[in-house]
């Protein structure tokens, strides 16, 4: 749902979040400091957004066979996410859980995957509980989501989820943050522009829009 939605950056300088940690506790810092802001329903992050075509395609391997089936390769868009991003954006949940506080670095690789992903490498199967090598690292699968569109002219892509407080560590992520509004009102843009300035004076706010731009875009340039 981009309707209501504003989404903008917030670039980490690499001297001053040099290290996986500071840069999750930036992230967390800043979505909690969000979420609170009045008229704010909810917000989250993601490596690339809905409607800006196919990106980070990644082989992965299946290292969760049935017995007698050897280990399989498999290309997949990755996205990093952060927050409460399917709730922000009404991505629904089909089974499983969503990412949580639990799913940081040194616990165990915790992975969300598309329907399209789980059925089309596990058909017939449940994906819940199967484990892929991504990123030179093993992951789990903990839930599955709804199917989302890159672009309008596509169908679904095999995509997977991975948590920022464990790839934090693997590059300085570029992420979108996508922030639900109950209503449109100058004051809250304000507000969460003083609230990243209370985290860190240093940081702004980069190409705020409506998320809906983002999609009339893609329709303008198909036309």
């Amino acid at each position: 749902r981009s309707a209501g939605i504003l989404a903008f950056e917030v670039n980490l300088p690499a001297g001053r979040y040099a290290d996986g940690e500071a840069r999750t506790r930036l992230r967390e810092q800043l979505s909690d400091r969000l979420d609170a802001i009045p008229g704010v329903v909810s917000s989250g992050r993601i490596s690339r957004l809905p409607v800006s075509g196919e990106f980070n395609v990644w082989g992965v391997r299946l290292i969760d066979r049935p017995p007698g089936r050897a280990d399989e390769w498999a290309l997949a868009n990755v996205r990093v996410v952060d927050g409460h991003y399917f709730e922000t954006l009404g991505i629904p949940l089909v089974r499983g859980r969503l990412f949580d506080r639990r799913d940081r670095a040194g616990h165990p690789g915790a992975m969300l995957v598309s329907e399209s992903l789980a059925r089309t490498n596990y058909p017939g199967e449940d994906a819940i509980g199967r484990r892929m090598r991504v990123a030179n690292a093993e992951w789990t699968t903990v839930g599955i989501v709804r199917d989302v569109l890159h672009d309008h002219r596509r169908s679904p892509v095999p995509t997977l989820y991975l948590p920022h407080a464990q790839m934090a560590g693997e590059r300085n992520w570029s992420l979108t943050d996508v922030v639900r509004l109950a209503r449109t009102d100058p004051d809250v843009l304000a507000s969460i522009q003083r609230t990243l300035g209370e985290i860190d004076p240093e940081l702004v706010l980069h190409r705020v829009r409506p998320l809906e731009d983002d999609v009339a875009q893609d329709l303008v340039a198909a036309r």
